[in-house]
């Protein structure tokens, strides 16, 4: 129970932070905002279950609310924590180095990347230290199989179709897709605004 009200005061502060990001956007109906609350899979993940991705998920949203208040070295601090904490964080990554081009330039983009190294280095010196090739092995391990009993998002697929090493790729090449898109519409503002924070 102790847990679970630590989770659940977890839970509140993520749901501040993502509303806190809708109302800086200024588009998001007012449904959005109860179809976020009444998530089944965002209650089960901080309340029920109590996995890391709450944690990391709250971190990762903490520094996109940083990024919106320019606070770029403590936005690439608190992203780097979260990354720590579970790796599905790396997926914020391109939006967050776009919004660091944009909005910082170049060298500033760099010294925040430093710092995001620096911790990854810092919290995992014990790892590196002790097991280097057991830590940087089990970090990346994008062969592994996910269970089907936890899964939210995809419990209308058979089992044998979400454990099959085809539905993995596709969700993979998917997201790579998504990312190219992203950076084909993107990349033109990059390039102009970043080259007018150098002239």
């Amino acid at each position: 129970m102790r847990a679970q009200s630590v989770f659940a005061a977890l839970y509140a502060a993520n749901l501040t932070c993502v509303m806190y990001l809708y109302n800086v956007e200024k588009s998001v109906p007012l449904f959005g905002i109860a179809a976020l609350i009444l998530s089944k899979r965002i209650h089960s993940i901080f309340v029920l279950r109590m996995f890391n991705d709450g944690v990391a998920t709250l971190f990762g949203y903490f520094a996109l609310v940083l990024l919106t208040q320019r606070k770029y070295r403590t936005a690439s601090i608190i992203h780097s924590i979260a990354i720590s904490i579970k790796m599905n964080i790396l997926l914020h990554s391109p939006g967050v180095l776009m919004v660091l081009l944009v909005g910082a330039g170049w060298l500033e983009t760099v010294k925040c990347l430093s710092l995001c190294a620096i911790v990854q280095l810092l919290l995992g010196l014990p790892f590196l230290s002790t097991f280097p090739i057991e830590y940087l092995t089990k970090a990346f391990e994008l062969g592994r199989v996910f269970m089907y009993k936890w899964t939210v998002n995809f419990k209308f697929l058979p089992e044998s179709v979400f454990v099959s090493k085809e539905f993995s790729l596709a969700l993979l090449l998917l997201t790579l897709t998504a990312y190219i898109l992203f950076a084909i519409k993107w990349i033109k503002d990059v390039v102009f605004r970043c080259f007018n924070h150098i002239t």
